[in-house]
């Protein structure tokens, strides 16, 4: 089903992220809920650890935003394209706080029980991430190209000829 009714249902839904109203996210899963975020390779289960997720994301990147491209539902399955912005100002994941703005696109694949959802999983570049926020060297820079090259020699297999 792909219609504008589809779209309002997840925008609302991520209104509620970009209003980091935690208990209005929780609202719309089931919960035994799964939470996958494919990228950071985090799989959180039931409404008690995506809460606690979330409160950590929303401390790193209090100005989040998050915007919807397009969506879909088939039968208990959906999915949502979007981009998501804002800054890192505080750790996240391990990762420390770099004051630096992001904007990164993503894709989510849900399935639904009842009308709520049992199962979200996220995919997005996590390198695009670190590269904007300055853990990673951009790709076309200098430094990366060296790291390639230097790879390259140490992985070449040696010859005896």
């Amino acid at each position: 089903m792909y219609t504008d009714d589809v779209k309002a249902e997840w925008r609302e839904f991520y209104q509620a992220w970009n209003s980091h109203d935690v208990n209005a996210i929780l609202s719309y899963f089931t919960d035994d809920c799964i939470y996958e975020d494919a990228a950071f390779g985090v799989i959180n289960k039931g409404k008690d650890e995506v809460k606690a997720f979330l409160n950590e994301f929303f401390n790193s990147t209090p100005d989040i935003s998050l915007e919807i491209n397009e969506a879909f539902i088939v039968g208990d399955w959906g999915g949502s394209e979007w981009v998501m912005s804002g800054t890192n100002l505080a750790d996240f994941m391990g990762f420390p706080a770099s004051g630096k703005r992001y904007t990164f696109r993503g894709a989510s694949i849900t399935e639904y029980e009842n009308g709520k959802i049992k199962r979200n999983t996220d995919y997005y570049d996590f390198t695009s991430i670190l590269q904007q926020v300055g853990y990673l060297p951009a790709a076309d820079s200098f430094a990366l190209k060296l790291l390639f090259r230097i790879r390259r020699l140490l992985t070449k297999p040696f010859s005896r000829y």
